[in-house]
């Protein structure tokens, strides 16, 4: 059973707002300004393959947005729901967390169309780190899907 310092309750707080920030900026901003959230020696395992460090993690979002816009299109409008949050600090400026993930795109169907089921759902794991300016961010990001619908 979970216990935690006074100080660990305002951490966990701090975690579940970075991975909202983090969400917030994988569906509103195509994980351009993903920067912000991973530490400069970040691992990444993403739909591309594993990215390490931060520059590495930025490029290849851009690219994506690059190759989903490239037809002159709009990007296919995306969703990704967490739950679920589990927070095991290694010490005071670490924790690895675990949380589950839904995940709704258009991607690979004609605007429009009338879709509602969920793309994936994943089980994800990451390791957070607080840094010298106090700010949590992702350090490691891994995800696995035990269910996902087909594109197209």
């Amino acid at each position: 059973m979970a216990k935690f310092s006074s100080e660990e309750i305002v951490a966990v707080g701090e975690i579940q707002q970075l991975i909202n920030d983090w969400v917030y900026e994988l569906d509103f901003h195509h994980g351009v300004g993903i920067g912000q959230i991973v530490t400069e020696d970040c691992s990444y395992h993403m739909h591309s393959g594993l990215r390490s460090g931060r520059q590495e993690i930025v490029t290849a979002y851009r690219q994506r947005l690059d190759r989903l816009t490239g037809d002159g299109g709009k990007v296919p409008p995306m969703r990704h729901l967490n739950a679920n949050l589990r927070v095991e600090f290694r010490d005071r400026d670490s924790a690895a967390i675990t949380f589950g993930m839904t995940f709704f795109t258009a991607e690979g169907h004609p605007a429009g169309t009338g879709h509602t089921d969920a793309s994936a759902i994943a089980d994800v794991w990451m390791d957070c780190r607080r840094e010298g300016d106090g700010h949590w961010r992702i350090s490691r990001f891994h995800s696995a899907q035990p269910f996902a619908r087909p594109l197209g």
